[in-house]
């Protein structure tokens, strides 16, 4: 007996028009979807602000390792205070370097004019060393946080202009923004890790600078006391003094390396 519901064979076959509207429908879906994709990664991409302004509210809302540190360093507020501070950043560093390339007849003189040790002229040395290496940091961290600027700048601006994409959406669309994200994500976890290295740096400055205060405070007292040694206690307060400045340059040159990061 034939079965009722057998299909006969006009059933069998297709109807005009139901293949194409079938790959159309998945078609559409399909593109919808992938549109999904690329607007989601789109927004993601272009509110994403740019490397070191995220970071830099973290910083800010972070506490301080030391009062000292941020009394020491912040930033400057405009294009024009960031070019003096470069300024006057160079200058001294100009005057740090004159005297690491001084004569060494200067260091004879002082040697036997003020009574130094060999190895308190050989600290002298790694001080005016570490100050200069401060004040060239220093001034870079303020050329980096002069181009982030700009570049946030423009990147608000790009932002607040976006009114959607231009092209229909393509699946090489979509992997590019993927890429870009991505590349973003890793910028940030790296920003994080100097973040984490700089505050430990911060914490070690602070801590010398500290004991370079007491150091120049006894120093002081000692060089006004007067006496046989004049010249020797006026160079243990100068060597006290030389790494105080070095101390500080260093500090504020780290806090300024965070707040930028």
């Amino acid at each position: 007996m034939t079965k009722q519901f057998a299909a006969s064979p006009e059933s069998r076959q297709t109807k005009p028009g139901f293949v194409d509207m079938t790959a159309n429908a998945s078609v559409g879906i399909f593109i919808r979807s992938r549109w999904q994709i690329i607007v989601a990664l789109g927004l993601s991409l272009i509110s994403c602000q740019l490397h070191g302004q995220r970071i830099l509210q973290i910083s800010e809302g972070t506490s301080r390792d030391t009062q000292t540190a941020s009394a020491l360093a912040s930033l400057p507020k405009t294009t024009e205070e960031i070019d003096g501070a470069i300024v006057r950043a160079e200058i001294l560093l100009s005057d740090v370097r004159l005297k690491i390339t001084a004569p060494k007849t200067t260091e004879t003189a002082a040697l036997s004019a003020l009574a130094a040790t060999s190895d308190e002229l050989s600290e002298r040395e790694q001080l005016l060393q570490q100050w200069e290496i401060a004040l060239s940091r220093y001034a870079g961290h303020l050329h980096r946080l002069k181009e982030i600027r700009r570049l946030n700048q423009e990147r608000a601006a790009e932002q607040e202009s976006w009114r959607g994409f231009v092209q229909q959406p393509t699946v090489l669309m979509a992997e590019q923004l993927t890429d870009e994200v991505s590349a973003r994500r890793l910028e940030l976890r790296t920003a994080q890790m100097l973040l984490s290295i700089l505050e430990s740096e911060i914490s070690r400055y602070a801590a010398r600078l500290s004991e370079s205060y007491k150091q120049l405070r006894l120093a002081k007292d000692q060089a006004e006391q007067g006496g046989v040694q004049d010249s020797r206690r006026q160079w243990l307060n100068q060597l006290a003094k030389l790494r105080k400045e070095a101390d500080e340059a260093s500090v504020e040159t780290v806090e300024i390396g965070r707040l930028v990061t």
